[in-house]
This record gives structure tokens, C-alpha cells and sequence, in this order.
């Protein structure tokens, strides 16, 4: 990319639109084989009414003190999940230029 773009990202918070959807990059996850969900050479579009985030399940903490330092440690990690109603208001773009 060049400075001109990185600047616009920066200020914007989008890397463009898309028929009037903005265009954001997400946290590429790794599941525990070290595998992408989101391969590089794929794109979403979504509309907003597609689908819903949901928590489910207690949230589950720990906490922990270091006994060399003076740190105190807190973890806390809750699931979620995604469920798709609306199909229809999703596309998928694969570039076939790139490696996956």
C-alpha cells in the first residue's frame, strides 16, 4: 500500500466502501492447528441485518499474582457465536489471483 492509502486508513477507520458498506479488515483467528479462519484472499460483505452476535455461557475468569513481581494478573474469556438469519444479504468475494 501506498502512504497516500495507509493515511486515508488511518484517518477513516475503513479501508474503502462498498456500495455503500464499509470496508474494515478483521483479526485474522487461528484455530489449534495454526489454520486461518478467514482466508487472505476472501472477502464478506454483510449487511447489517444478516445475522447476530450472541454471548452464551458464564463468563470465565482467573486471577493470578507472579511471585517474582509485584504484577497481579486477571484473565477473563466469555463465548460467542455468530447465527446467520438472512443468508441472502451476504456475499462472498474470493480473489483468485491470490493464494488462499
Amino acid at each position: 500500500m501506498d502512504l497516500e492509502t495507509l493515511e486515508e486508513i488511518r484517518q477513516k477507520g475503513v479501508l474503502g466502501n462498498y456500495r455503500g458498506a464499509s470496508i474494515v479488515t478483521l483479526k485474522n483467528y487461528k484455530d489449534e492447528d495454526g489454520a486461518s479462519y478467514l482466508p487472505n484472499n476472501e472477502m464478506w460483505i454483510m449487511g447489517r441485518d444478516t445475522g447476530k452476535f450472541a454471548f452464551y455461557g458464564g463468563l470465565k475468569s482467573k486471577e493470578f499474582e507472579e511471585a517474582d513481581n509485584w504484577y497481579w494478573h486477571y484473565i477473563a474469556r466469555r463465548d460467542t457465536g455468530l447465527l446467520i438469519h438472512h443468508p441472502e444479504r451476504a456475499r462472498r468475494i474470493v480473489d483468485s489471483n491470490q493464494s488462499a
